[in-house]
């Protein structure tokens, strides 16, 4: 089978700085997809093969836009800033499982409706 990339939008809200003090990112999330194999209940010879379920990885994180309380900063308003904001929001998902995992499943459902298209 072979891996292929998906970029899928999302919107995340990251309370790391207490309730009052929250951020709202908007990124792309970039994971790789490897899609499942299908079951095979009998060859030939008798065997069968159990099938695999797709996979997918985290990659990488684009950062759009952030905004807070009192301000809003869209990626072309200041490109270094969200060079750096890429790798601190994508360290942030690689330690969230919760989030992480919520990404890569929003990633599959992306690949495989893709696929069937």
């Amino acid at each position: 089978m072979r891996t292929t990339q998906t970029q899928t939008y999302h919107e995340t809200t990251l309370e790391e700085f207490g309730p009052r003090r929250s951020l709202t990112i908007d990124l792309l999330a970039t994971c790789d997809v490897l899609p499942g194999e299908p079951m095979v209940r009998y060859y030939r010879d008798g065997s069968g093969y159990p099938g695999s379920p797709s996979a997918t990885d985290f990659v990488s994180a684009r950062v759009l836009s952030i905004c807070g309380e009192n301000y809003f900063f869209r990626r072309d308003d200041r490109p270094d800033w969200f060079a750096v904001a890429d790798h601190i929001v994508a360290a942030a998902i690689v330690a969230d499982d919760r989030l992480r995992e919520s990404i890569e499943g929003e990633s599959l459902e992306s690949a495989e409706i893709e696929a069937s298209i």
